[in-house]
């Protein structure tokens, strides 16, 4: 199907961080399949996070350092495959033994994660990070699910302890992370306050869970709960959802809070999912109930403005005044940000967790947990909210780094085995 692997690939490099402008379009030879278990796919949809826009300004603690490529996501199609696809680390238990099991030849249509090195035609990766693609899902769909969805799973259950029926504080909500953590949560029978930066926002998420009319996410979940057994139909009864344009200030904040919570029928909240960080951090700490836990994934509060530089060198700060304010407002960010008296904490009986889902990359068996747990809640596909050609990657960057974007931003390379590969997949499930 595929036919013969090309000699070369391109590549987004980034030659200098600190500027989304120093990503460079390269052509280099194509990488090899140098050890048992990888494959090698061609590219077909790229899936944009916040963090490709931190590892390229300079901000992202696990990015390598000097020239590389960025890139966390992708979904495309196998054009070669070692001949042996197994991951001989001890150390992964079963679940990672069920996901050997998987083979993977020319032609299959796969998702995938990447410890970097996503921005590019074809990718070589080991079999393990890989997963079908669902017949009647786009590449597009696809490559929108990796990286966000894991995130929600390992925020919610993994550091948030998350339980069926409890009450979630998600920020971010129409974003990647945001809206697949809603699909998790409306399947979960869970009542959900999810906040976001714009009234349209609203309006997109209320008309995707609120409405009996649309047909969408929100009547899924409420058809799952009428085969439930009757006491957790009545949960399914119980479950509060709703979207509201954040605030500014600590009494608006809290106040904003509280009103959700009196309504939903709430003490407080059992789990906060924090991509943000600011102001929003302690009136969210203080509404969690005890044993609650506030989870932060991010620090969307402190994305400079697209088109900003951030470099030390004051000739170019002098040179671009915008630049200039966007580091300054960085650094009086950092030094303003939230902090807790942890002697106090045992007190308060809360807890706050950090995470970095590129750490899980290490960890096989977790992954597979996770993805088993994705499985078995059948969620639908993600939301794809704008796409740009693979020439367009920089541009595509400064959007989401705009923090405009609904659902998720993806770039689509549409390479020959793409349709051939799609047309092969909707030919079986017919």
């Amino acid at each position: 199907m595929s036919g013969a692997v090309p000699a070369n690939r391109r590549a987004w490099h980034i030659t200098d961080q600190g500027d989304l402008g120093s990503l460079r379009l390269v052509e280099e030879a194509m990488p090899q399949l140098t050890a048992p278990g990888q494959v090698l796919v061609e590219v077909q949809a790229l899936g944009l996070n916040l963090a490709d826009v931190f590892c390229c300004l300079g901000l992202y603690k696990a990015a390598p350092k000097g020239d590389f490529v960025p890139g966390l996501e992708f979904s495309g199609v196998v054009i070669a495959a070692a001949a042996e696809q197994d991951q001989p680390e001890p150390h992964h238990h079963h679940h990672h033994q069920q996901q050997q099991q998987q083979r993977y030849k020319p032609g299959d249509r796969v998702l995938g994660v990447l410890r970097f090195g996503a921005f590019a035609t074809h990718v070589a990766i080991p079999a393990a990070y890989l997963r079908p693609i669902p017949a009647d899902w786009s590449f597009e769909q696809a490559a929108s699910y990796p990286v966000q969805t894991l995130t929600a799973a390992f925020g919610l259950y993994e550091c948030g302890s998350f339980r069926p029926g409890q009450c979630v504080l998600v920020h971010s909500a129409a974003g990647g992370v945001g809206l697949q953590a809603l699909q998790i949560l409306a399947r979960q029978q869970a009542s959900v306050l999810g906040l976001v930066g714009s009234a349209d926002k609203v309006q997109l998420l209320d008309s995707l869970y609120n409405s009996s009319s649309s047909g969408g996410q929100a009547q899924q979940a409420a058809d799952a709960g009428a085969a439930l057994p009757p006491q957790q139909q009545q949960q399914q009864q119980q479950q509060h959802m709703e979207f509201a344009v954040r605030v500014w200030g600590t009494s608006a904040i809290a106040e904003q809070l509280s009103g959700f919570l009196a309504r939903a029928g709430r003490p407080g909240f059992d789990v906060t999912l924090d991509s943000l960080g600011g102001e929003y951090f302690k009136p969210s700490y203080a509404a969690l109930n005890p044993c609650g836990r506030h989870v932060i994934f991010g620090a969307g509060s402190l994305t400079p403005k697209p088109g900003a530089r951030l470099s030390l060198n004051p000739a170019v700060l002098l040179a671009a005044p915008a630049s200039l304010l966007a580091l300054v407002k960085l650094i009086w960010g950092w030094l303003q940000r939230p902090r807790l008296d942890v002697i106090a904490m045992p007190g308060d009986n809360k807890g706050v967790v950090g995470f970095n889902l590129i750490w899980l990359y290490d960890r096989l068996d977790l992954l597979a947990d996770l993805y088993d747990k994705l499985d078995s809640l059948s969620l639908g596909p993600p939301l794809v909210g704008r796409t740009y050609d693979f020439a367009e990657l920089p541009a595509a960057l400064a959007y989401l780094q705009s923090g405009r974007s609904v659902g998720k931003v993806v770039v689509t390379l549409q390479q020959p085995s793409g349709s051939q590969a799609t047309s092969a997949a909707a030919t079986e499930q017919r």
